[in-house]
């Protein structure tokens, strides 16, 4: 199995086949991710006879990129892959994924709106509007002001105490 060169490709190039997620959850926080970062993780496809490429990885960005009008997808191409090596890639890439455990995610938030509060102070205020606030943190995060604010609680918590 070629390991796979990195390359852009029209996203109108790429096949995406019957897929193993049927439910492709919340795309929004994904396309402002990706609207505001640019995509961090490349699809992986496989070259095709005809010159196109069948998705082996990436349906949600894909779908997500369309949705905010991009063109073009950073890929990883891998060539020869037979279904069974296929199938394998797609399961190994979302089996193997862990998410944060509660106290990683309330703890990275945290991180993230305090330095977003540091930076701000470093703007001309006509640029910021004033002081940082939870608000702010929680529109950029897509998530709830008192989702955050209770996260923050928790965070200060297990600054306290690491064994909560």
């Amino acid at each position: 199995m070629d390991k796979g060169n990195y390359l852009v490709l029209p996203i109108d190039s790429i096949v995406v086949g019957t897929r193993q997620r049927e439910d492709l959850g919340e795309i929004d926080t994904l396309k402002f991710s990706i609207d505001q970062l640019g995509q961090v993780v490349p699809v992986i496809v496989n070259q095709r006879a005809d010159g196109r490429y069948d998705l082996v990885d990436g349906e949600r960005r894909i779908t997500a990129l369309k949705a905010i009008g991009r063109e073009t997808v950073e890929a990883r191409l891998y060539s020869d892959l037979d279904a069974l090596t296929k199938l394998e890639l797609e399961l190994e890439l979302n089996l193997v994924r862990k998410s944060f455990t509660w106290p990683e995610e309330v703890r990275a938030e945290a991180k993230l709106h305090q330095m977003k509060k540091e930076k701000a102070k470093t703007l001309p205020r006509n640029v910021t509007f004033g002081e940082w606030g939870q608000k702010d943190s929680a529109v950029e995060m897509k998530i709830s002001e008192a989702k955050l604010s209770q996260d923050l609680v928790l965070a200060a918590e297990l600054e306290k105490d690491p064994a909560l």
